[in-house]
C-alpha cells in the first residue's frame, strides 16, 4: 500500500524543510551560523528518521520519494569549502556507517540459520529475568528467515538510496559479499550497483572485495602485501586471521555498532515487514520499495545473468579509497579491482607514493589527493572533479600529463618543489599554486576561471588580470606601482609591493588585507560620478567618493594604513572597514550600505561613535575589537552586533547596548562582571568568556559561556555550549554540549532536553539529568548509574571511568531501552570486580560494546 497521489508529494515538502533546516535562518547572522554546533545536522538527519517513522506508509514510501542520495546533499553542499588533506570532511561521520538498522530491529539476524552461540559467561546479575527486546516487542524475531531476508534488504538499500556510505571492512552485514554476493537477492545487487556507496580503508581491502576467490586463498594471496594495510588497527587483522566472521559474531558486531537513531514507529513494524517481505518474496526479481529506474527482467537478462550467477560480486555506485605506500604495480591492481567492479564513481581517492611511478593514469573521481615522495613521469588524469596534489622535491620541472576533463588543481609545493613549467594545466577552470616559488610563467593560467596564488615568486600578472577570480597572497617579487584586475572576485593579501593603486573595473566582491603600502582602490570606469550625478575628484582627499552604476557585494579592507580613502562605488551589501572616517563621511557612506563592519582602531574613534546615532535606520552596525572602557554613551539601535574585550571591572550591557543582538564579551582580566545581559530584549546569540555572570537567559537562540563563574540558568535556546561554566538550569534546549565540569559546576536541573553531551567532566550524579532525552557522556568520571534518568531514549557512554575506582565503564550506545533494560546490560558488561562495593583489584578493565 502506497500514500495517495498528492499525500506523497506533500510529505516530501515536510522532509526536505526539516533536512533543509527551514528558511527562517537564511539571513541569520554570520557569527550566528558558525556558532551553530555540527551536531544540529545530526538534529535535522534524526528528526527525518523519526517522521519516516511515523507510520508504515511514510517508512515505506518516504525516502524513496526523496532524489536520490539526497541526505548527503544535504550535509555536504555542492559549494562546501573543504580543505587540501581533509578526507574526513568529504563524508561526514554520520553519514559513514558500519551498521544501518532501525531500532526496533533488535536481534533480527538470529532467526537466519546461524551456529550455536558460544556460552557466555555467568555475571553476578545472570539470574534476573530477561527483559524483552524491541524486535520482539514489535514480533519481528518471528519472521520467516525469507520474508526477515527480504525485509532487511529493502531496508538496506533505502539508506543507501538516501546517500549512507558503507564502511566495506566492517559493516557486517555486506561482510559476506567478500566471499559470495549470491546471498542477496539479483533486485538487491542491480540496485545496489545504481546507488550503493562504499568506503575502502586500504587497496587490499578493495581486491579482497573484487574478488571470487575464497576467503582462505584470499588471504593466502593478499598475505605479502602489507604495505597497503599499515593503517588497519589490530581488529582488521585479526580479522583477516579468522577470514569470514561467523554469523554469531557478525550478531555481536551488529550490536556494537548499531545507529543511535531513535524510532517513534515500533507499533506494527512486523505487519508492515511481512507486508514487504510477502511482496518481495513472490516478485525476486523487484524491490519491495519502489526504487526508482528499476527495469524488468527479461528472459535474456535471466539468462545471461544464469552464466554469471557462479561468483557474482556486489558491485557498488560510488566507492572511496586511500593507498598508501603506492607503486606502479599498486595503480595497476587498482585499476583492475575497478574494473572488475563496473568502473563505479570513484567519490575519494588518496594515494600516497614513496617511490617513482612512471605513469599515474586515473580516471571518474571526484576529489583526488596525491602525495607523492618520489617523481610521477607521467599523470593522466580524465574526469576528474577536484585534485590536490603535493610533489615530491625532485619532481621534474614540467608537468607532463593530460588534465582532460579536470575542473580544479591545487599543487602544494611546501616551498621545496622543483616544479617550474604549468603547461599542462592550461584549460583547466580553477587552478591553485600554493608555496611552489619556481613557478613564475602563468601564462598557461590565463583562460582560467579562478586563479589563487600563495607564496609565489611570480613577478608579472598581466596573464591572470582578466581571471573571473584571483586570489594573490604572499608575492615578494610582484613589485609595481599600480595593479589592474579585471576580475569579477578580487583577494588580495601580503601584497606588500604594491604600492599605489588598485584598479579593479569589474569587482563586485573585493577583500584587501594587510596591503600596507596600498593608497588607493578605483571601482568602476573611475569618472568619479556617484549615483545622484554629483561630479566628485577621484583624486580628492574626501573619504568617500561616491560612482554611480557600482555594486558591490561586499568591501573588505584592513590593514592598509596608508588608505585614507574608500573606493567610489553606489551601493554595497557589506563594507567591512578599519579605516577611522570623518563623521559625515560615515553618514555619507551609509546611506549606500546596507551593513558596515568597524574593525579596530575605526571601531575605537570617538568621532564614530558620535555619528553612529546619526545613522538611517535600515543600516546595521557591527563593531568588533571594542574596548570598553572607551564607552561614553549608550549605542543606538543600528548596532546589532557587539564584539568588545572588557578592561574595567564591570560592563552593564543594557545600560551601553540594548538593542544588541550578537553580543561576544571578553574579560581582559581578574574578575570581570558581566552584567545586565540577561535583560537584553533582542539578544540572540551571546558568547561570554573570563567573566563572571549572574542571569537568566530566555529565548536567546544560542548561549556560549567558556570559564564563567557565577549563576547561569537558560530556558528556549537552541544550542548551549559551555567550558568550565557554572550553567545551573537547562530548560526547553535542543542542544547543550557540557565540558570540563567538576563537582562544583554540575548542573542542578534540566528539564525538556533534546540532547545533552558531556564530555571530560567530573560528574557528582546522574539525577540533574532527569530531564535529558538523548545523554552522551564521553571521558566523564562517575561512580553510578542509580540516578539515572528514567525517560532517556539514548544512553551513549564514550572513555568513561570510575572515581574511586580505576574501573572503566563499558563502551556502549543503548536506544528505546527501558531504564531497567539499560542498567541490566551495563552491569552485565561490567567487570566483577568492579560491582562488588570494594572491588578495587588496581587494573584498568576495557570493556568495549555497543547495544542499542
Amino acid at each position: 500500500m502506497s500514500l495517495p497521489i498528492g499525500v506523497t508529494e506533500c510529505w516530501v515538502l515536510v522532509a526536505r524543510h526539516l533536512l533543509d533546516g527551514g528558511d527562517e535562518k537564511a539571513n541569520e547572522e554570520e557569527e550566528e551560523r558558525h556558532r551553530v554546533s555540527h551536531h544540529a545536522k545530526k538534529d535535522r538527519l534524526r528528526s527525518f528518521f523519526n517522521l519516516m517513522m511515523t507510520c508504515r506508509l511514510l517508512y515505506h514510501d518516504l525516502p524513496w520519494a526523496l532524489p536520490k542520495w539526497y541526505l548527503r546533499q544535504v550535509a555536504m553542499p555542492a559549494n562546501a569549502n573543504i580543505p587540501a588533506f581533509s578526507r574526513h570532511s568529504v563524508t561526514p561521520d554520520f553519514l559513514f556507517r558500519t551498521q544501518w538498522l532501525d531500532s526496533f530491529q533488535e536481534e533480527v539476524t538470529t532467526v537466519q540459520p546461524q551456529p550455536q552461540p558460544q556460552p557466555q559467561p555467568q555475571h553476578a546479575d545472570d539470574d534476573e529475568p530477561e527483559q524483552s527486546t524491541p524486535a520482539q516487542r514489535a514480533g519481528i524475531s518471528s519472521m520467516p528467515p525469507a520474508k526477515l531476508k527480504a525485509w532487511l534488504e529493502t531496508r538496506f538499500l533505502v539508506y543507501s538510496w538516501l546517500g549512507v556510505t558503507w564502511d566495506a571492512t566492517f559493516c557486517m552485514y555486506l561482510c559476506d559479499a567478500v566471499s559470495d554476493a549470491s546471498s542477496f537477492s539479483p533486485s538487491f545487487r542491480n540496485d545496489f550497483a545504481r546507488f550503493g556507496r562504499l568506503k575502502f580503508v586500504t587497496l587490499q581491502r578493495l581486491e579482497l572485495w573484487a574478488s571470487r576467490d575464497p576467503p582462505q586463498q584470499q588471504q593466502q594471496h593478499l598475505q605479502p602485501k602489507q604495505d597497503d594495510d599499515d593503517e588497519d588497527d589490530d581488529e582488521d587483522e585479526d580479522e583477516e586471521e579468522q577470514g569470514a566472521p561467523s554469523a554469531h559474531t557478525s550478531h555481536v558486531a551488529v550490536q556494537q555498532a548499531r545507529s543511535n537513531v531513535s524510532s517513534a514507529a515500533t507499533d506494527g513494524a512486523a505487519q508492515h515487514a511481512e507486508a514487504l517481505a510477502d511482496t518481495r518474496a513472490e516478485h525476486s526479481s523487484l524491490p519491495v520499495s519502489p526504487t526508482p529506474a528499476t527495469s524488468a527482467t527479461t528472459p535474456a537478462t535471466l539468462a545471461s545473468s544464469a552464466a554469471t550467477t557462479a561468483a557474482p560480486i556486489l558491485k557498488p555506485a560510488v566507492v572511496s579509497l586511500v593507498i598508501q605506500h603506492a607503486t606502479q604495480d599498486a595503480i595497476t591492481r587498482l585499476d583492475h579491482s575497478l574494473g572488475v567492479l563496473g568502473h563505479p564513481q570513484v567519490e575519494f581517492l588518496e594515494i600516497s607514493a614513496t617511490s617513482r611511478i612512471p605513469v599515474l593514469r586515473l580516471r571518474n573521481i571526484d576529489w583526488l589527493e596525491l602525495r607523492t615522495s618520489g617523481p610521477v613521469d607521467r599523470l593522466e588524469l580524465t574526469r576528474v572533479n577536484r585534485v590536490s596534489w603535493n610533489p615530491a622535491s625532485e619532481q621534474q620541472t614540467r608537468i607532463h600529463g593530460q588534465f582532460g576533463g579536470v575542473r580544479d588543481v591545487e599543487l602544494l609545493g611546501f616551498g621545496e618543489s622543483r616544479l617550474e613549467h604549468i603547461d599542462a594545466l592550461e584549460g583547466v577552470p580553477c587552478v591553485t599554486l600554493n608555496n611552489c616559488p619556481r613557478v613564475t610563467n602563468l601564462g598557461p593560467l590565463k583562460r582560467a576561471q579562478t586563479v589563487k596564488l600563495y607564496r609565489s615568486n611570480a613577478s608579472d600578472l598581466s596573464a591572470v588580470s582578466n581571471v573571473p577570480e584571483v586570489h594573490l597572497v604572499s608575492l615578494p617579487n610582484a613589485s609595481m606601482e599600480a595593479l589592474t584586475l579585471r576580475s569579477t572576485r578580487v583577494w588580495l593579501k601580503h601584497l606588500h609591493s604594491l604600492t599605489n593603486t588598485l584598479n579593479v573595473p569589474n569587482a563586485t566582491t573585493i577583500r584587501v588585507i594587510d596591503c600596507h603600502n596600498l593608497q588607493r582602490i578605483v571601482c568602476g570606469d573611475g569618472t568619479g560620478h556617484d549615483a545622484v550625478g554629483h561630479s566628485r575628484d577621484g583624486d580628492s582627499d574626501g573619504d568617500v567618493i561616491g560612482a554611480g552604476g557600482v555594486h558591490l557585494s561586499l568591501l573588505r579592507v584592513r590593514g592598509c594604513p596608508r588608505m585614507k580613502t574608500l573606493p567610489s562605488f553606489e551601493h554595497a551589501d557589506i563594507v567591512d572597514i578599519d579605516i577611522d572616517l570623518e563623521g559625515e563621511s560615515l553618514q555619507r557612506l551609509c546611506q549606500r550600505v546596507d551593513t558596515i563592519i568597524l574593525n579596530k582602531p575605526a571601531s575605537l574613534s570617538h568621532r564614530i561613535q558620535q555619528a553612529l546615532h546619526t545613522l538611517p535606520p535600515h543600516v546595521r552596525v557591527k563593531i568588533c575589537d571594542f574596548s570598553t572602557g572607551l564607552l561614553a554613551n549608550p549605542l543606538p539601535p543600528c548596532v546589532a552586533t557587539l564584539k568588545c574585550k572588557m578592561y574595567s571591572s564591570s560592563l552593564d550591557v543594557h545600560h551601553y547596548a540594548p538593542h544588541v543582538r550578537h553580543l561576544s564579551a571578553v574579560g581582559m582580566g581578574h574578575r570581570r562582571s558581566l552584567q545586565g545581559v540577561d535583560k537584553l530584549p533582542h539578544l540572540k546569540h551571546v558568547f561570554a568568556g573570563l567573566c563572571t555572570i549572574f542571569a537568566k537567559f530566555d529565548g536567546c537562540r544560542a548561549v556560549s559561556v567558556v570559564d564563567c563563574p557565577g549563576h547561569i540558568t537558560i530556558n528556549a535556546a537552541e544550542a548551549v555550549y559551555a567550558v568550565h561554566g557554572e550553567v545551573r538550569s537547562l530548560t526547553n534546549v535542543a542542544n547543550a554540549e557540557l565540558q570540563n565540569m567538576d563537582e562544583r559546576t554540575n548542573p542542578y536541573s534540566t528539564r525538556n532536553v533534546a540532547t545533552c553531551r558531556v564530555l571530560e567532566s567530573h560528574i557528582n550524579s546522574l539525577a540533574p539529568f532527569a530531564g535529558v532525552q538523548r545523554l552522551l557522556l564521553e571521558k566523564c568520571t562517575f561512580d553510578s548509574l542509580d540516578y539515572m534518568p528514567a525517560r532517556l531514549t539514548t544512553l551513549r557512554l564514550h572513555n568513561c571511568r570510575m572515581k574511586t575506582r580505576r574501573h572503566k565503564w563499558p563502551d556502549v550506545v543503548l536506544v528505546d531501552r527501558s531504564r531497567e533494560e539499560m542498567l541490566t546490560i551495563i552491569r552485565r558488561l561490567m567487570p566483577a570486580s568492579a560491582l562488588r562495593a570494594d572491588g578495587d583489584d588496581g587494573h584498568d578493565v576495557d570493556a568495549g560494546y555497543t547495544v542499542s
